[in-house]
């Protein structure tokens, strides 16, 4: 394991004056600060093997990003040392996979249909890995912090397991991407219906939805908009209806929720009332 250390210049730190305690919100162990930087540092050094994770394990560079901003947090952390003469504080951590729930989910179930190599309980040993981690954060005499920490060789059995997990998730389940539109369509003898979206940035959807039936009898166009949460969508068209957009591969399920009258009156449906149809997909380009 190499010792890494990185400065973060005093900017960061102005509202220093003078060191108190590892109580001081930039200098404590579990600061967002100190502890966003411990990470940086060992994705600052797994950068140096990029060359070498790519041939083995097919992992990049934006992955390895992806993988300590979103998929590792630093857990039960504890502050093990003061020293008042040097002003820093010794920190101890464990490190832990935080993967999406829906991917852990779909990781275990594919686990109990026996379509892994691993069985469930070894999969969930795999998801509960921790990994221990010492580090220290220290004023400077003008004001600067200063993180050090040196990287567990096990850091990598987490990376490798993440992007395992990952990957077959994404190459086995239908993702929705945000900023693409999509088009989902449905047709009877007598009725078409179409729903069209797009997932923006911030996870709301808009959208339009669709139906034409014999006779003019359908609804029309009419505008939609959601959340997109977990994997669904709940959308509500105003004054109309609310509904959910489930997803399995290639197929939506469109489940009506609440019904709204032309009086206002507001009919919501109990799971076992509510309507479901079963809509297939067309990526609009």
């Amino acid at each position: 394991m190499k010792k890494l250390k990185l400065l973060l210049i005093a900017i960061i730190i102005t509202s220093f004056t003078s060191f108190t305690s590892c109580s001081e919100d930039e200098l404590k162990c579990d600061s967002s600060l100190v502890k966003r930087t411990v990470k940086e540092l060992f994705e600052e050094e797994m950068l140096k093997e990029i060359e070498n994770l790519k041939n083995i394990r097919g992992i990049d560079e934006d992955y390895l990003k992806h993988f300590y901003t979103e998929n590792i947090e630093l857990e039960l952390i504890r502050t093990r040392a003061v020293n008042e003469k040097l002003k820093s504080c010794d920190c101890s951590a464990s490190i832990v996979l935080k993967l999406k729930s829906e991917v852990e989910n779909y990781i275990l179930e594919e686990a109990e249909k026996n379509k892994l190599k691993f069985t469930r309980n070894q999969i969930k040993k795999l998801l509960n890995q921790k990994v221990d981690v010492d580090y220290q954060a220290q004023e400077t005499s003008e004001g600067e912090i200063i993180v050090e920490t040196l990287m567990p060789d096990e850091i990598g059995d987490l990376l490798s397991t993440s992007y395992s997990f990952e990957n077959y998730y994404k190459e086995n389940v239908f993702i929705l991407e945000k900023g693409k539109e999509y088009s989902f369509g449905y047709g009877t003898e007598d009725c078409s219906y179409e729903i069209i979206f797009k997932i923006n940035k911030n996870e709301k959807v808009e959208g339009t939805h669709n139906q034409n039936c014999v006779g003019n009898n359908g609804a029309g166009l009419r505008k939609f908009t959601g959340k997109f949460k977990n994997g669904k969508i709940i959308g509500e068209i105003k004054d109309a209806e609310s509904f959910e957009l489930n997803f399995n591969d290639k197929i939506m399920e469109y489940t009506l929720t609440k019904s709204i009258m032309q009086n206002g009156k507001e009919i919501n449906y109990s799971k076992e009332s509510r309507s479901k149809m079963t809509i297939e997909y067309e990526l609009i380009e």
